[in-house]
């Protein structure tokens, strides 16, 4: 055991060390006695003042539920650490104690800033007490549920604006973590957001406080979010400031890696929002920072999908997000995130990352934008840039490669000009599920009609699937099965269903394979459709796979199916005649033939 003796106000450790090892451990903490000379801004859970520390007026935080009311001539005592270190975030003193603290204690049992002098209790629905206990002992996934994974704080503002704007009237909810300031009330983003009706609700977990709805831990955070708050959308992202050391793990920016682990574990949609700057003096931190590279090279243990807007640097920043390896392949999409940026001048919203602006680091605020469109998926105005995604594969390397599918205007997925938005995008106004199912969810959807009226929209939801035409030297391998719904025997293409948060291209390598036996060499992504969209959100990726080689089947214990190999031009023709009557495979054989 090494003693510990107090020096300089610190504790360092003293005594026999191993060899070649030297420990610091040194921790120091400010404080002074200060004289409130004015109140700057007073709300009921932040309070900013200006007060004098000998002499020197300075501007200092307070927080009510700590001090209780503070008025000017009070003295208090201020921790100064911040300041005296010149830090840029957490730059300014906080006032530790008041002339009185507020009496009475809190009815949770559960404790948050634990075992420090400022330890407080919260009562949350985690509380064994609590009357929602017994409904958060039954949640255990979030259903699919898509959320967007901040890599600062900066990008709360853009993410939930651009929300709004891509799906007005979307139940946004803030998840924020503890790898910033623990206190939601320090956010100004979130005081913004909440002023102009565009924040739903918010949830510290961990450390954090101050919430809405309290959590444990990350897990129970995102659980709360997308149930108990009920969000359409979940952004989860550090509070204000970061901690960073220029090492590779010692950053908050490992939360990233973090959250979607969270994400994944729980079933939900992981959408990264990368950390790109391009006026960063630093140059770690210009492109794609490192706190994003590490995060998704070396903390995350599962795939997400990541955005990166559109702009002439972009595959310069793909390919630092793929060099960034690590135990999982990332789904990369190149989206238009340009919305971000009109969204933030629609409510008047001007954030700073790094004391810059959005007009100087333009990319920052895209890539938030490219990522809440990727998250919102159908109806987000569509997908310029299209998918980057990986050519690695788990066997014997295939390639994959893009497709024309998106196409040009008109007949591209361009986003809508604001005029033709008004005119004819629908204003949802409720949304209410009345059903979940093994894979599909139905709720009823009221919108307002441009120009006047109401209607009510039946919408099912769906994780989306993926069709592949696997193409032969000869022809193309079909499937014969039973389908239940039209209760007929239909010839189809191979095909299956995403699970939430999965890669198309890898779920079609392992459609190919369970139903068919085949492997494929090589793919050409041949872009996707919608199935019915008069009702549902079904996305279908349609890809073609050459080069197979045959192997067993892993069919499911419900399926019967017969494989078999049809010469090309009769598949085709059969199509073009209306002898096949799914349509997805009559789809996919016509856009092959032609590609």
């Amino acid at each position: 055991m090494v003693p510990w003796d107090r020096t300089g106000g610190a504790l360092a450790p003293v005594g026999k060390l191993p060899a070649g090892l030297i420990v610091i451990a040194q921790w120091s903490l400010s404080l002074r006695r200060a004289l409130v000379e004015r109140i700057v801004d007073l709300a009921a859970d932040r309070t900013v003042l200006e007060v004098s520390v000998d002499g020197v007026a300075a501007r200092a935080i307070a927080y009510p539920g700590f001090t209780g009311p503070l008025a000017p001539g009070d003295e208090v005592i201020v921790n100064t650490t911040a300041v005296e270190l010149g830090l840029g975030s957490g730059g300014v003193h906080f006032v530790l104690q008041g002339p009185w603290l507020p009496p009475g204690r809190g009815s949770g049992h559960l404790m948050k800033l634990r075992y420090t002098p400022l330890q407080i209790c919260w009562d949350g629905p985690e509380d064994p007490d609590h009357p929602q206990h017994g409904r958060v002992e039954t949640l255990d996934g979030l259903g699919g549920a898509p959320v967007v994974i901040l890599a600062l704080h900066s990008q709360l503002m853009a993410a939930v604006a651009t929300a709004h704007r891509l799906s007005p009237g979307v139940r946004v909810v803030y998840v924020m973590t503890d790898g910033g300031a623990l206190p939601v009330a320090l956010s100004d983003s979130v005081r913004a957001l909440r002023e102009r009706g565009l924040l739903a609700a918010t949830v510290s977990v961990g450390e954090a406080f101050g919430g809405d709805l309290e959590a444990v831990n990350l897990y129970s955070g995102l659980l709360l979010a997308r149930w108990l708050a009920g969000g359409d959308l979940i952004v989860v992202g550090v509070g204000p400031g970061v901690v960073g050391t220029g090492t590779p793990l010692g950053h908050s920016g490992v939360k990233v890696g973090e959250a979607v682990n969270a994400v994944a574990a729980l079933g939900g949609r992981a959408v990264v929002a990368p950390r790109i700057m391009v006026r960063d003096p630093r140059r770690r931190h210009q492109g794609v920072s490192h706190h994003t590279l590490a995060a998704l090279g070396r903390v995350a243990l599962a795939p997400a999908e990541v955005a990166v807007p559109l702009d002439p640097d972009a595959d310069r920043w793909v390919e630092a997000i793929r060099g960034a390896g690590g135990a999982v392949t990332h789904r990369i999409r190149v989206l238009d995130g340009e919305v971000a940026i009109a969204a933030l001048e629609e409510q008047n919203l001007e954030p700073r990352v790094m004391g810059r602006s959005v007009q100087e680091e333009p990319a920052f605020f895209r890539a938030v934008g490219a990522a809440v469109r990727c998250a919102l998926g159908p109806g987000d105005g569509g997908e310029p840039g299209g998918d980057v995604p990986d050519p690695a594969a788990d066997h014997d390397d295939p390639e994959l490669h893009p497709s024309d599918a998106h196409g040009d205007a008109p007949f591209g997925d361009q986003p809508m000009a604001e005029g033709e938005r008004a005119c004819f995008e629908e204003r949802r106004v409720e949304h209410r599920r009345v059903y979940a199912g093994r894979r599909i969810a139905l709720w009823v959807d009221t919108v307002e009609i441009p120009g006047g009226g109401s209607a009510t929209r039946d919408v099912v939801v769906h994780p989306g699937a993926v069709a592949v035409v696997a193409r032969t030297a000869r022809g193309v391998i079909l499937v014969r099965q039973f389908r239940h719904a039209p209760a007929e025997m239909l010839w189809e293409v191979p095909a299956g269903g995403l699970s939430p948060g999965e890669d198309p291209f890898a779920a079609a390598r392992r459609e190919l394979e369970e139903e068919t036996g085949y492997r494929a060499a090589r793919w050409r992504d041949l872009g996707y459709g919608f199935t019915t969209p008069g009702f549902t959100d079904e996305r279908m990726y349609f890809y073609l796979a050459e080069d197979l080689r045959p192997g067993p089947t892993r069919w499911d214990a419900d399926e019967r199916l017969e494989v078999r190999e049809i010469p090309w031009e009769d598949a085709v023709a059969a199509a073009r005649a209306g002898r096949l009557h799914d349509m997805k495979t009559v789809y996919a054989l016509l856009r092959a033939d032609g590609s």
